[in-house]
């Protein structure tokens, strides 16, 4: 044997005889395929790696706000982040709990109000300049005529913003979530509180958090297709 596939070619014999003693297939090379290295036969052995189970949602019920509350933090600090609260009234310290609490809603109810104002501010200086009416020797730009009607369109800017970004930052309209098929999840209305997981988070393992969800003394975790 001789030339420069020599070694390479020497490698594969090894590599096919070490495979055919542990009755393992080798794939086929392409010819003229440099060989890098010799089969490493534990890397066969070796069982494939675990890989999470996923599921639609995992739903948890808790008796009290507190024990919903502590059962978030406990999910957050273990790494989950797709979760979601359930409760017939509001829980305070549930949002900051959730990792919500920095909301994005207050900041476009802002800027929605700013440029509502400023549209009618000087969307009436300038009708002042293209229709010119002098009024009692008043000047063109009369500020204070202005007022009344920015504050207004501030007011209508802010509200319409802040109705559209809460129907975004809710996922709305959405007639159907998969959380409402979950059983009990009408008495999350009622009595109830419950917390959702997400099957798309990227820690998501149904065994793991029905564990932790458990250990939290959830009342019940059902898992929702």
């Amino acid at each position: 044997m001789s030339g420069p596939d020599a070694p390479n070619e020497s490698v594969d014999a090894v590599a096919a005889a070490d495979a055919a003693d542990a009755g393992v297939a080798l794939p086929r090379r392409a010819p003229g395929t440099p060989s890098s290295s010799r089969l490493d036969l534990d890397d066969l052995d070796s069982p494939p790696p675990h890989r999470p189970s996923r599921r639609g949602h995992l739903v948890a019920y808790f008796e009290t706000p507190a024990a919903l509350v502590t059962a978030a933090e406990a999910a957050r600090a273990a790494g989950y982040t797709r979760l979601d609260g359930h409760t017939p009234m509001p829980v305070h310290g549930l949002a900051e709990a959730l990792g919500q609490a920095d909301h994005i809603i207050p900041k476009v109810v802002f800027v929605g109000g700013l440029i509502g104002g400023l549209l009618a501010f000087f969307g009436q200086w300038l009708a002042g300049l293209d229709y010119p009416l002098e009024v009692a020797g008043r000047p063109l730009f009369s500020w204070p005529a202005f007022v009344i009607v920015t504050f207004e369109c501030t007011v209508l800017g802010a509200a319409l913003s802040g109705f559209g970004a809460f129907l975004w930052s809710n996922g709305l309209p959405r007639p159907h979530h998969p959380v409402f098929d979950a059983p009990g999840f009408e008495r999350a209305l009622v009595d109830r509180y419950a917390l959702s997981l997400a099957g798309d988070d990227p820690r998501f393992d149904a065994e793991d958090a029905r564990a932790l969800f458990e250990a939290l003394d959830a009342i019940e975790v059902v898992d929702v297709p």
